[in-house]
């Protein structure tokens, strides 16, 4: 039986500046930061989330805005905005 992929939806927090982790992210994953910054948002598998999440700086925001994404699970307030709004799909980083 084939493994069933977690998605989820993700934002980023405008707020957060998290300079370091766009640099990285326009190199590691251009096409998805490209999608994050036109259309404000994406749908990404839990493995590419886990490797978002381990990019440098990721969590080295302000109190107010600590991490780079808002992260919303398919039971989240929040998840159907990001999907209904045709975001890209992403289940590899690169």
């Amino acid at each position: 039986m084939a493994e069933m992929i977690e998605y989820l939806a993700v934002r980023p927090d405008m707020e957060c500046p998290a300079e370091v982790w766009w640099a990285w992210l326009d190199v590691a994953a251009p096409q998805l930061a490209a999608c994050l910054r036109k259309n404000n948002g994406a749908v990404v598998s839990a493995d590419v989330l886990r490797e978002l999440e381990a990019g440098p700086d990721y969590d080295d925001g302000p109190d107010f805005a600590p991490v780079a994404l808002l992260v919303y699970g398919a039971d989240e307030p929040g998840y159907q905005e990001v999907v209904a709004g045709k975001h890209g799909v992403f289940e590899e980083l690169g």
